[in-house]
């Protein structure tokens, strides 16, 4: 098997903002909608790559089969970002804090207007 990776590059200047040219600081997942009611778009999503794959399923039928399910995606967005060597933050509006913190998030935190602090710095010790 050919494990090589390939690559394709784009040599024409394309419209739209800069290319990043240096490390990523801060990487937000919003796995709850606090931020963005991203709900909907990911349910559309989801439908068409089902559809595409030969299950008949609609926005609607993901958003009751799967929405509310679960609460098993946070640790596992914690362990990603550590995975990626990023400090976490992790928003305990629907996940217990100590779950977090046990998945190794850096702080935890449960009001928003908190989130300007940690991000200039203030973790605090388990926040």
């Amino acid at each position: 098997m050919d494990d090589r990776r390939w690559v394709a590059i784009e040599t024409q200047p394309q419209p739209g903002p800069p290319p990043v040219t240096s490390p990523l600081r801060l990487v937000i997942f919003d796995c709850d909608g606090v931020l963005v009611d991203s709900e909907p778009i990911a349910n559309r999503v989801f439908a068409e790559m089902v559809n595409e794959l030969g299950l008949t399923m609609t926005a609607e039928d993901v958003f009751e089969r799967f929405v509310g399910r679960s609460m098993r995606d946070s640790p596992v967005g914690v362990a990603a970002g550590l995975a990626a060597g990023m400090p976490v933050l992790g928003y305990a509006a629907g996940t217990p804090r100590q779950r977090l913190l046990d998945a190794g998030a850096h702080a935890v935190f449960d009001d928003m207007r908190r989130l300007p602090s940690l991000l200039d710095g203030d973790l605090g010790e388990g926040s």
